[in-house]
C-alpha cells in the first residue's frame, strides 16, 4: 500500500492511499506522498509507464477554510 498522510493518537491513518495487489506492487516504481489528501504513484506498465494521482477532496461538511485551502493553487 502507498500512503500519504498521517496517524491520529489512535494510530489511525487519515489521509490517501492506493491499495494494489501484488502484482501492481511488483511493477511500482515509486510513490510520492504530496500532502495527506494528494498521493501520486509511478507504474511499470507494458512498455510504458504510468501515473496516476490519487486525490480525497474536502467533504461538504468541511470547514470554508480547509475547502479554500485545499482548492487554492498554492495553498496557505
Amino acid at each position: 500500500m502507498a500512503y500519504s498522510g498521517r496517524e491520529n493518537e489512535q494510530h489511525v491513518h487519515q489521509g490517501v492511499a492506493f491499495m494494489m495487489s501484488k502484482s501492481a506492487a511488483k511493477v511500482l516504481i515509486e510513490w510520492v506522498p504530496v500532502s495527506p489528501r494528494i498521493i501520486t504513484a509511478r507504474f511499470n506498465s507494458k512498455g510504458r509507464k504510468v501515473t496516476l494521482i490519487n486525490c480525497y477532496d474536502p467533504t461538504n461538511n468541511s470547514t470554508d477554510e480547509l475547502k479554500q485551502e485545499f482548492y487554492s493553487p498554492w495553498g496557505r
